[in-house]
């Protein structure tokens, strides 16, 4: 099987990003367990928008490795209409939910 250079770009800029996402994720966590005085309400945001992020853009991620790597699983109707339009939908909760966030942790 071919895999279309549009469909691995698309793979690599999602899914190195959620990668980023997820070390530092993880970094902080570490960080803030060694060191005495941060202020817990900006550790808190930091990884709800974090989490936010991670959790809207994995089923975008999902879809464009279904695409690149299984091409008769992504050629189906239900993969590239409906399930396409519900990852586009959870990218925009992502906006919202960053100024919710934003909002309700001043």
């Amino acid at each position: 099987a071919v895999v279309s250079t549009q469909s691995t770009g698309a793979v690599s800029f999602i899914v190195l990003p959620m990668l980023v996402v997820l070390i530092c994720i993880v970094w902080l966590l570490y960080y803030v367990n060694r060191v005495q005085g941060l202020q817990r309400q900006s550790v808190v945001t930091l990884l709800l928008i974090s989490l936010c992020y991670f959790c809207s853009y994995l089923p975008y991620g999902i879809y464009y490795i279904i695409k690149a790597f299984f091409p008769l699983m992504g050629a189906s109707y239900a993969i590239r209409y409906h399930y396409y339009r519900v990852t586009l939908y959870m990218c925009y909760l992502n906006f919202s939910a960053n100024t919710l966030i934003y909002t309700l942790s001043v």
